[in-house]
C-alpha cells in the first residue's frame, strides 16, 4: 500500500514538472520569506544543494524543501501574503508560486509530505490556482484558514476553522466538502468526514506569531 502511495505522490511532482517550461523547471524563483521572528531550527533544502538556516525574514524560493526538527516550527509568508505554519517535524515542498499583484492572480503548487500545518489565504482571488497535495490526497480551497496533518503513512486530516475545502483522493473515489468546524480524514482510496477540529492544537501553532 505504501508504495502504491508514494507513487501517486511521484507522479503528481512529475505532472508539475511536466507543466512547466525547462527553464522554469530549473531556476529558483523567490516565492516568499520566512515570517516568525524567533529561530527554532527550521532549514531550507534548495535545488541548487545548499541548506539555509530559515531564520526572520530568509528568502524562500520555488522547488525548495522546507523541514522542522523536533522543536522546529516556522512560519513562512509568500507574495500575496498566504501564511503557512509549518509544525515540528514536518515537511513541505514549495513546488512553484506565481503572483501578479496587478490582477492579483497566479498558481501556487505545494505538497505536504509530513508533519502539521496551518494554511491561511492571501490575496491571490483565483483560488482554483492554489494545487494542494499530500501523498494521499488533494486539498481545494474556497478562501479559507485550515489546519492539515499527514500521518507517516500518508493519511490525511483536514480541519476548517474559516471557509470551504475540498479533499479528493488521489487513487480515486469520492472526496468530501467540508466547512467551518469540520473535518476529512482521507486515504488514497476514500475520504471520511468528523465534526470539529479532528487535526487538534497540540502541535504548537496557535502561539507561533506570524
Amino acid at each position: 500500500m505504501r508504495v502504491f502511495i508514494r507513487s501517486l505522490f511521484s507522479a503528481f511532482v512529475l505532472c508539475i514538472a511536466a507543466g512547466l517550461p525547462a527553464a522554469a523547471q530549473d531556476a529558483e524563483k523567490e516565492i516568499g520569506y520566512v515570517s516568525q521572528k524567533a529561530y527554532f531550527g527550521a532549514k531550507g533544502h534548495r535545488v541548487s544543494g545548499s541548506v539555509e538556516d530559515l531564520k526572520y525574514r530568509t528568502e524562500l524560493w520555488s522547488n525548495e524543501t522546507v523541514r522542522t526538527g523536533g522543536q522546529g516550527v516556522t512560519t513562512l509568508r509568500f507574495l500575496d501574503k498566504t501564511k503557512l505554519q509549518v509544525s515540528n517535524n514536518s515537511e513541505v515542498v514549495l513546488d512553484r508560486f506565481v503572483y501578479d499583484d496587478d490582477t492579483d492572480t497566479g498558481e501556487m503548487a505545494m505538497a505536504f509530505t509530513k508533519g502539521a500545518f496551518r494554511f491561511i489565504t492571501g490575496h491571490m482571488e483565483n483560488l482554483d490556482g492554489f494545487k494542494l497535495r499530500t501523498p494521499t490526497v488533494a486539498i481545494g480551497i474556497r478562501g479559507t484558514d485550515f489546519k492539515v496533518r499527514v500521518a507517516a503513512d500518508g493519511t490525511t486530516t483536514v480541519s476548517v476553522l474559516e471557509g470551504q475545502v475540498e479533499v479528493t483522493p488521489l487513487g480515486g473515489g469520492s472526496g468530501a466538502n467540508i466547512g467551518e468546524g469540520q473535518s476529512a480524514i482521507g486515504t488514497a482510496t476514500g475520504v471520511t468526514t468528523a465534526q470539529g477540529d479532528a487535526v487538534g492544537s497540540g502541535m504548537n501553532m496557535e502561539s507561533n506569531k506570524y
